[in-house]
């Protein structure tokens, strides 16, 4: 784990989306996806999509959106394969960097209520607790923030 790199996606970098929760997305909204992570804009706001990898081996993805001009959420999706081995902390602690290079303050993470490890990490990586709230489809969130 000493080689974790984020590797902006990339179009050949397409088929390691049907190991995440982005399998269902049709081919033209995958195109998009790319497009807008190379122009690191997606609805207005800052984008960026990176594969995770460990030297060769693609562990996961993780996506960055901007809220505003200081607010960026990041999510990582180990594949279940490589869960449990400190991927989604290293990756997110990198993805930290690039985030306070490109001027963000603050971070923020929706997490699904069930989704108890990742709680636990986020809560390692110093956010708290503010709150709750629903996704676009209607599932219950636990919401954190911290500074950066």
């Amino acid at each position: 784990m000493n080689n974790l790199e984020l590797k902006p996606i990339s179009r050949t970098d397409i088929v390691w989306l049907d190991k995440t929760e982005y399998k269902n997305l049709s081919e033209e909204r995958r195109e998009l996806l790319v497009s807008d992570s190379e122009r690191c804009l997606c609805q207005g706001e800052f984008f960026r999509f990176f594969m995770i990898k460990d030297g060769n081996e693609v562990v996961g993805v993780i996506n960055m959106q901007g809220h505003g001009k200081e607010v960026v959420s990041v999510a990582p999706e180990i594949f279940p394969e490589h869960r449990g081995k400190g991927f989604a902390y290293k990756s997110l602690v990198k993805a930290y960097e690039f985030a306070k290079e490109k001027g963000f303050t603050q971070l923020t993470a929706g997490i699904r209520e069930e989704n108890i490890a990742s709680q636990n990490l986020h809560l390692k990586l110093g956010y708290k607790h503010v709150g709750n709230a629903l996704s676009k489809n209607g599932k219950a969130l636990k919401m954190y923030s911290r500074q950066l």
